[in-house]
């Protein structure tokens, strides 16, 4: 796909009102010289209901109809029942099958079986929040009721600059994985490594805690806690093609690797080996 298109995934369509009419697997818009171009592909995957039937192909071709779409293309997992080919091919439906193989079937150009992935992990242990300096002791005891009613899960601290709140564990991991240092050192697997740190925030980017006398400002927080490395293995997960229908050689072959955790989201790692320029494509899927 060229500059300047955009791919959109399950693309809600919403009608005047705000009401959902349509979905789309995948939405592919952008400009081809001087032309705007619209391009759908559906997707099909249900193993026990057999190839894909003719009447799916009558839906594509109502859709195409109303949204105006200047190329649509059915993707199925089990192949086009006969009918659906030759409605396909009458009104110009692309057509395509991606099929599950084995790691053993692309062998010729995958050099792993698995790969590493190397993660940072933190544990808060305690800390000690430090107010900034003028405080009374009746904003003291309001800091204090307030403290008192949170909890190690509660997210208490408010950023001055964004606006967000979060937990005195997620301050330190903000912390702590910005220090390289930290990490000298350590291999995956070696256990934890304790680390005492003294974050001094300046004025225009300190968190503030809530109390019934108004914000208070922290100026200082010192954190107790350890950093590890860890090492998981991700093997290999599924090992498919992406073929025109009837075509002898693929498009691609597709390689993916389990799914791994990063930033509260599960990623899954993918290799596309495209046939025809010999290129191998790295891409980065969330999972759903």
């Amino acid at each position: 796909m060229g500059e300047g298109f955009t791919i959109e995934q399950s693309k809600k369509i919403f009608d005047s009102d705000g009401s959902p009419v349509a979905e789309f697997d995948i939405f592919v818009s952008g400009r081809f010289g001087s032309t705007e171009m619209t391009w759908l592909l559906e997707c099909r995957d249900r193993p026990s209901h057999g190839p894909a039937p003719s009447a799916w192909i009558e839906q594509l071709i109502g859709r195409r109809t109303r949204f105006n779409f200047g190329k649509v293309t059915a993707v199925s997992t089990t192949g086009f029942a006969p009918a659906a080919v030759a409605l396909a091919e009458g009104h110009g439906i692309e057509l395509r099958v991606l099929a599950r193989k084995q790691v053993d079937d692309v062998e010729s150009w995958l050099s792993m079986k698995a790969i590493t992935q190397i993660t940072r992990s933190y544990d808060l242990k305690s800390a000690i929040l430090h107010p900034a300096p003028g405080q009374t002791a009746e904003t003291l005891a309001a800091l204090g009721e307030s403290m008192n009613q949170a909890n190690g899960a509660t997210a208490f601290l408010r950023s001055v600059r964004h606006g967000v709140s979060t937990t005195p564990a997620n301050a330190f991991v903000h912390v702590a994985s910005s220090i390289e240092s930290l990490h000298e050192g350590l291999a995956p697997g070696a256990g934890p490594r304790r680390t005492q740190l003294n974050a001094e925030y300046p004025e225009d980017d300190r968190y503030v805690i809530d109390t019934n006398l108004g914000p208070i400002q922290i100026a200082r927080i010192e954190f107790i806690g350890t950093v590890r490395i860890e090492a998981t293995s991700l093997p290999v997960h599924e090992v498919s093609t992406y073929s025109r229908l009837g075509a002898e050689l693929p498009i691609s072959e597709i390689v993916s690797f389990s799914p791994m955790e990063a930033e509260g989201r599960q990623i899954s790692l993918e290799l596309h080996r495209v046939q025809e320029t010999g290129e191998t494509l790295v891409l980065a899927r969330v999972v759903k």
